[in-house]
């Protein structure tokens, strides 16, 4: 479908940062400094100024009539003593610098557990994450102080455009950008992967609009850029944009889908593509490259205090809904093609320094800041563990994920796992546990169960085989299953079935899951009278 338009999921948002500088100046009646004059409610702001101008020489600075009543000025002692005098002066506060916030620890960067990843180090100083990270969007603003920025490319009318002009006219790609790798360097906000190096991919105009050519023109550049030892240069590629169509379950061959043949051939030589799945709350099936086997969609969660458990106030509104604390945000598209679920409701990350104001930072909704938190995420993963390919990296990701949220909030049957990426830097590991501790047949025989329960952790993915070791003489056992494989449900009914001719006593069971290399064990006890 050549020349058909996209849009990018997002929304645009409301930010404000103030900034005042106290001044000291010399006059006749002494020297001066900034204060703020407050009136009562109700006082005429005109009426008190002109008399402070007429009786004490006073020059207002700003003029506050709708938070409070009031003004600035810079008063001499004199001119203070006289307008503390004045009736409807209700207090005089002296002015103070107040600087921009030190770094803050975004909701979403909280959620997710980022500040307990040792591979993320998160601790207030500029460690940056060795993994690259791919941003298809609207650019990145260049010299973002925030931001480790690359380079890049742009695709977009590159007929009468640079291909090194990938700076981001817009806002959206830069606050995708900070979200998977802002700095941790004391200022703003900080990434899931701290640093990592950032490349700006510019597939869309100024104005949010693109064509599937700039879109598949800008994961073919992603595709052809290696390091030193010929691998993909990208650990992570993001893609927070969809656009109508299907997954023909055959990379784009059957359906002629260009934009699916692109990214298949992508993913095999080893990018890793995180996706939104759309704003329009709706199955993600309808919609790409959400609707891609390939790739790692995800959905948002509204999140208002960076934990679990509900109950926070909500701190904006987006797609006309305010949402609830800990829930499947209402806008999200859903599904059997999610694959993680991740914080996108009213989140801080940068954005380009606004000239007016000085300030480079936003807050904004939509599944395009869900996906760019999972960004981060296979970007730590990778910096860990360089070898795995992307199905590895989607697997262990869902491996370490939670349902810690509200999963009944969720449209559909199939609840994705929240990200969670605090194990990230640990070794991918599981545990065994089984329970009765103990089990007593009687002297004629009989059968003994106990159930064996397998925790992941730090990621790990592989499948678990069960045995046991300890019978005694002709005692028989089973599991069902045997090996224990997936996500959900790691648990086996452990049987065993002790004759009449066994001979009594106490056995100590030793149950064992192997996953490759790696051996654990537990024990139970089974009592023969």
């Amino acid at each position: 479908m050549p020349g058909r338009s996209l849009a990018l999921a997002m929304l645009a948002l409301l930010v404000a940062v103030a900034l005042a500088t106290p001044s000291s100046t010399s006059s006749a009646g002494g020297v001066a400094s900034s204060y703020l004059v407050v009136l009562s409610d109700g006082a005429d702001v005109d009426v008190v100024q002109r008399r402070a101008r007429l009786r004490a020489l006073v020059v207002p600075v700003h003029t506050y009539r709708h938070a409070l009543r009031g003004f600035s000025a810079s008063l001499t002692a004199a001119q203070v003593a006289f307008l503390r005098g004045d009736p409807a002066v209700a207090f005089i506060e002296a002015d103070r610098a107040v600087s921009l916030a030190d770094q803050r620890l975004p909701t979403g960067v909280d959620r997710v557990e980022a500040d307990q990843s040792p591979t993320a180090g998160i601790e207030g100083t500029d460690s940056r994450v060795n993994a690259d990270i791919a941003i298809i969007d609207t650019g990145i603003e260049k010299d973002h102080e925030d931001l480790n920025v690359a380079g890049g490319v742009n695709c977009t009318d590159t007929a009468s455009t640079a291909p090194t002009d990938w700076g981001d006219g817009h806002g959206h790609g830069t606050h995708v950008a900070g979200i998977a790798g802002a700095l941790d360097n004391g200022i703003g906000v900080v990434g899931v992967a701290p640093g990592a190096r950032l490349w700006a991919v510019r597939v869309f105009r100024a104005d949010g609009s693109s064509l599937l050519s700039w879109i598949v023109c800008g994961i073919d550049w992603v595709t052809g850029q290696k390091d030193e030892a010929e691998l993909p240069i990208f650990e992570a590629a993001n893609m927070s944009l969809r656009d109508e169509g299907t997954d023909d379950g055959a990379c784009g061959s059957i359906n002629g889908d260009a934009e699916h043949k692109s990214i298949c051939a992508s993913v095999a030589a080893g990018v890793a593509y995180a996706v939104a799945a759309g704003n329009d709350s709706t199955t993600a099936s309808k919609w790409i490259p959400a609707a891609y086997d390939e790739v790692i969609t995800v959905s948002a969660l509204a999140d208002f205090n960076g934990t679990g458990g509900g109950g926070a106030p909500s701190t904006c509104s987006s797609f006309r809904s305010r949402d609830s604390d800990d829930t499947f945000a209402d806008f999200s598209n859903y599904g059997p093609d999610i694959d993680l679920i991740a914080p996108g409701k009213c989140i801080y990350s940068t954005y380009p320094t606004s000239k007016s104001t000085g300030t480079g930072y936003a807050v904004l909704s939509g599944t395009s800041m869900a996906a760019p938190h999972v960004a981060g995420a296979i970007a730590l993963y990778r910096a860990e563990h360089p070898g795995l390919t992307p199905t590895d990296v989607k697997a262990a990701l869902q491996g370490a994920g939670t349902l810690d949220w509200f999963t009944s909030t969720d449209p559909d049957a199939v609840h994705e796992r929240l990200l969670n990426v605090s194990s990230f830097g640990r070794t991918p590991d599981f545990s065994l546990s089984a329970s009765p501790a103990s089990v007593t047949v009687n002297r004629s025989g009989g059968t003994a169960r106990y159930t064996v329960d397998a925790i992941r952790g730090n990621g790990f993915n592989g499948d678990i085989a069960l045995s046991l070791i300890g019978l005694p003489a002709g005692v028989t056992s089973s599991f069902l299953p045997e090996v224990l494989v997936g996500l959900e449900g790691l648990s086996s009914a452990l049987t065993v079935t002790v004759p009449r001719t066994a001979p009594a006593g106490t056995y100590v069971l030793t149950i064992v899951g192997t996953s490759g290399d790696i051996p654990h064990s537990t024990t139970v006890q089974l009592v023969k009278r």
